[in-house]
Formats: structure tokens, sequence, C-alpha cells
């Protein structure tokens, strides 16, 4: 369903239908916070991504990746590295779409540091 609501036009139905999600108490689980915290996301509302993200109970390697790609995309690299390392913080286990992330995130010359760090690292455990 949050998938009909993409886009600018829908932004507000998808906020609507979220809302009824919680008023119902709604418990999806993973799948439901999934694809609700990937809605906003998607539209460009990353601390509606952040809000849903942040009250999730488990988060798999999809969730994180997503909220990394969505940072990064948006200029919020530092951000990205942070979730980044949170996530094996938490020992969720990165897949090659989050490293590509990570690295797409390695935009200033700070970042630029840990991308090549990442990098060496890859190339070491090969």
């Amino acid at each position: 369903m949050f998938n009909l609501c993409r886009g600018i036009q829908n932004f507000m139905l998808g906020k609507g239908i979220h809302g009824l999600v919680l008023k119902g108490r709604f418990d999806g689980g993973l799948i439901l916070d999934s694809e609700i915290m990937q809605f906003y996301a998607q539209c460009g509302d990353l601390d509606g991504a952040f809000r849903v993200f942040d009250r999730m109970e488990e988060r798999d390697v999809v969730c994180w990746t997503t909220m990394i790609t969505t940072c990064s995309q948006l200029g919020r690299g530092t951000d990205a590295l942070i979730l980044f390392l949170k996530m094996l913080k938490e020992g969720v286990e990165p897949n090659e779409f989050t490293v590509c992330s990570v690295l797409n995130a390695c935009g200033d010359e700070e970042e630029l540091r840990f991308g090549r760090q990442l990098h060496g690292a890859i190339i070491k455990n090969k």
C-alpha cells in the first residue's frame, strides 16, 4: 500500500495511512515498519524515516542500508557513516549494497579517509 503513496502528490495520503497504523496500534513487526520507513525515505523525509527507524524493535540489513543510502543521497554523508558504525556495533553484517552506499557517502575529505579505510578492509578480508 505504501508503494502507491510514494511521490509528492500522495505523501499526505501515506502519512495519513501511517497515522491510522499508529492509532490502531498495529504491530506489523519488521515488514510493516520497514515499509513505512522506506516510504518516508523515498519521499525525501529523512526525519520521518528516522522516527520510524529509531522506534523499530528489530532492524535487518535492509533497514540499515535504506537509512544509510537515504542519508548519502540527501548529502548527509556523516550521518550515513555514523549509522554504518552503529550497524556494525549492533552486530548486523553489511551486504554489498550497504558497502556501496557507505562508499558513496564518503564525499568530503574526512569521510574520504573513512572510505579508503573501508576499501582497504574489504580488500584485506576477501
